[in-house]
């Protein structure tokens, strides 16, 4: 008969917790060994130093950044409440030189006036006095109104232009020539500067109605 032979099991390089131990430190990041993964190094004390510097200067930018901002929006807003002010003024005071103009005119008026009165003492002077003074200050008047681009509206014996003029009535005439003419001013008109400022008002001359047996007017 034959012996039989027992086979003893071969013996391991290596135990189970060993294994493990290999594969735990096979699972590195990026699958490199242990030995050559690093941790960041801790900022030192300097750069600490350094960054803090910088988070102080950016504040100290940034609070003078803010004060340029709310000086400039300040000086905006006055710059606002004074244009407002002075457009106000310039609608409010925008005829101040022609009323220093006219107020000389004013005052020669009041002295024609005066001097038309009878004071104590003083009888009144005549009528011719009293027209003449009133004609120097119309004169004054006019002179001192075209300085601002100002003058009448020449009506009288001139074609009904309803442009500058606005009837008010008709009257007959004895000629051909002042029918349609204006024939009277009731109240003068003006231009400013060429444009109608206030239309004349005016009598419009037209001829009579001819009845039977009569004759035309002779032109």
């Amino acid at each position: 008969m034959m012996e039989e032979v027992a086979m003893e099991p071969k013996e391991t390089t290596t135990d189970g917790a060993e294994a493990v131990a290999s594969l735990d430190d096979a699972a590195t990041p990026g699958g490199l060994p242990a030995e050559n993964v690093t941790e960041p190094a801790p900022a030192s004390e300097s750069e600490v130093d350094r960054l803090r510097a910088l988070l102080e200067e950016a504040k100290h930018n940034e609070s003078q950044w803010k004060d340029v901002y709310l000086r400039a929006l300040a000086d905006h807003e006055n710059y606002k409440k004074r244009t407002l002010r002075d457009q106000t003024d310039q609608v409010r005071f925008a005829n101040e030189r022609l009323l220093k103009e006219i107020l000389p005119v004013m005052d020669n008026l009041e002295r024609a006036l005066s001097h038309a009165r009878p004071s104590a003492g003083q009888p009144a002077i005549h009528r011719e006095k009293i027209v003449e003074g009133v004609e120097l200050v119309s004169k004054q008047l006019l002179a001192t109104l075209g300085k601002f681009g100002v003058k009448p509206v020449d009506s009288l014996r001139q074609p009904f232009d309803p442009v500058l003029h606005q009837s008010v009535g008709q009257r007959e005439v004895t000629t051909e020539a002042d029918c349609g003419c204006v024939v009277e001013e009731a109240q003068k008109g003006y231009l400013l500067n060429e444009r109608l400022l206030r239309p004349a008002l005016v009598v419009v001359g037209k001829l009579p109605e001819i009845s039977e047996g009569q004759s035309a007017p002779a032109s």
